[in-house]
Order: C-alpha cells, then structure tokens, then sequence
C-alpha cells in the first residue's frame, strides 16, 4: 500500500501537475475493501467443499 501511495504522489505532482495531499483514510478504506473482497471470494470458492460432507469431498479428490 505504500508503494501504491508513492507512485500516486509521483504522478499527480510531477505528471499531472496536481498537488498530492496524503489521506489515511484511504489506504485503510482499500485495506479493509480489498480484505472483504478476498473474503468473499474465498466463501464463493469453497462453497461447494464446505457444504458437503467430509468424506464425500475427500471421495471426490481422486
């Protein structure tokens, strides 16, 4: 996240001619999306696995 708000300070200063005010609330704001997001997809991804019994989806392995 810190690289990203770098290369953000780089190219809204130099690049676009902007000046670049740091918020902390946005990288906190992309942490938390981008974790909900990866929490999400990970409850879409498993679950077929988790909603079948045990040795059905170790059955279903080989």
């Amino acid at each position: 996240a810190a690289g990203a708000v770098a290369l953000a300070t780089v190219l809204a200063e130099r690049t676009l001619g902007i000046p670049y005010e740091f918020s902390p609330t946005l990288p906190l704001a992309g942490l938390l999306v981008g974790g909900i997001g990866v929490a999400i997809a990970g409850l879409l991804g498993t679950r077929r696995a988790v909603s079948s019994p045990p040795l059905a989806t170790i059955r279903g392995l080989s």
